[in-house]
């Protein structure tokens, strides 16, 4: 039990994956998982873009509904166990055929 840590990334695809409707900063790692207006919202990140975007948001059910559901579709087509799992091993793939090909290509040299 050690001090509480803050990952807005992971909280962000928590959210999403549970269907709520999200308001995110146009920052790397948040942004990019937001497509604006389908899945969520983009703002600059000043405290009034926000406080514009929670008003649009906020009052409005069905499109928080529609955010919802589209962020949660989209978080279970890209980060979903199966597809983390094909990247891995896919990544895990592509870096011993570079290491195959290095070592070959040293004892090819070293001949």
């Amino acid at each position: 039990t050690g001090p509480e840590r803050f990952h807005p990334e992971f909280d962000l695809l928590e959210a999403m994956a549970e269907g709520a409707p999200v308001v995110v900063a146009n920052s790397p790692g948040l942004a990019e998982h937001v497509e604006n207006g389908v899945s969520g919202v983009i703002v600059p990140g000043s405290s009034e873009s926000f406080a514009y975007a929670l008003t649009g948001v906020l009052p409005d059910p069905d499109w928080r509904n529609m955010l919802g559901a589209a962020a949660s579709q989209s978080i279970a087509a890209t980060c979903s166990l199966k597809r983390v799992i094909d990247r891995t091993l896919a990544a895990h793939d592509e870096a011993f055929d570079r290491a195959a090909s290095k070592s070959a290509a040293r004892g090819r040299a070293a001949a």
